[in-house]
């Protein structure tokens, strides 16, 4: 046979609870996905999970919920070793909080996250010095 065998196709992920992968059952009620361009949800740093928007914005889980019941959010599901989490846009993210709290909050959020990842970058690009290295 040229070429091999024939390829077989990869099971599909699915959650324990065996529903399909584009819904999402959020206290008690199963909701499918919005459908958004393919381009926004695979741009690097245009989505975000749920935990870096409860983080990062301030928000609660009750504050995303009702938001993606209210049509205000849209979501995508991941799942890392069996726990499930949301996808969200950093968009509309950004226009919920500066909807709840205002614009000053949301440049105060940004800017703090941005010092964090600039820390976060000095302390990974910082050369080890002192008694433990061997230098002086």
């Amino acid at each position: 046979m040229v070429g091999g065998p024939p390829t077989q196709k990869k099971p599909v992920a699915r959650f324990a609870n065996k529903r399909p992968a584009d819904t999402l059952e959020v206290n008690g009620e199963e909701g499918r996905i919005c459908g958004r361009p393919e381009s926004e949800w695979q741009r690097k740093g245009a989505t975000l999970s749920d935990k870096t928007a409860r983080k990062e914005f301030g928000l609660t889980q009750d504050d995303i919920i009702w938001a993606i019941r209210a049509g205000k959010l849209h979501y995508r599901e991941g799942s890392m070793y069996g726990n499930p989490w949301l996808r969200l846009l950093r968009r509309e993210v950004e226009s919920l909080v500066k909807g709840q709290r205002g614009d000053a909050y949301l440049k105060d959020q940004k800017v703090r996250a941005e010092l964090t990842r600039i820390n976060r970058e000095l302390k990974r690009l910082k050369i080890p010095y002192g008694p433990e290295t061997g230098t002086s």
